[in-house]
């Protein structure tokens, strides 16, 4: 679901708060305990604002929703496009995309006995379109994500620490840890 983002505002001694336009009103969208507006974690959305249009008639598409950390608030900026997302639904940000393209091969290419992937079974989910940032699932084993930064080497690499890898135990963690922090920081 996408919403554009008309207004952020502080309530005192309630939080940080973002009104925004349901840009398809015609489609229902649900809010559950952990869902995120443009990335950044809601607490709730409220009931809906009386707000009149140009027409001195009650929006029906205008929503409020509360941040769940104040902070966050400078994540978010007015008159842009966000989505809504459930934090257990499995989305990307720009700059990562979901790939076909497998490269657990180049993975096994590059790390050593003593790498902590080694030996394990990888599938690849998503990269950066800007760099050689890939998002890696892994199976059967504590840690269940890796983004691992693909060197192109044709070999193994001596040292255990590259290719260099961040490990994630759910998929809640790497978007909110990488795919929502490396969307803020990305320019097109």
């Amino acid at each position: 679901m996408q919403f554009k983002i008309e207004s952020i505002f502080d309530v005192a001694n309630s939080g940080c708060f973002v009104l925004a336009q349901h840009l398809l009103p015609a489609q229902n969208f649900v809010v559950t305990p952990r869902s995120f507006l443009g990335g950044v974690e809601i607490k709730k959305i409220l009931d809906q604002p009386r707000s009149l249009d140009e027409n001195g008639q009650l929006r029906k598409d205008l929503f409020a929703f509360q941040l769940k950390n104040k902070r966050d608030k400078g994540r978010l900026d007015i008159d842009t496009v966000v989505d809504l997302a459930r934090g257990n639904h499995i989305h990307c940000l720009l700059p990562w995309y979901f790939t076909d393209l497998d490269l657990s091969v180049q993975v096994r290419r590059e790390i050593n006995e003593n790498h902590i992937l080694f030996g394990k079974l990888v599938k690849t989910i998503a990269r950066r379109q800007d760099n050689d940032d890939v998002l890696f699932e892994i199976v059967g084993v504590d840690f269940k994500y890796a983004v691992v930064h693909l060197t192109r080497a044709q070999e193994a690499l001596a040292d255990v620490h590259f290719p260099t890898t961040s490990l994630y135990e759910s998929w809640q963690d790497v978007y909110e840890d990488r795919i929502a922090k490396d969307s803020i920081n990305w320019d097109e």
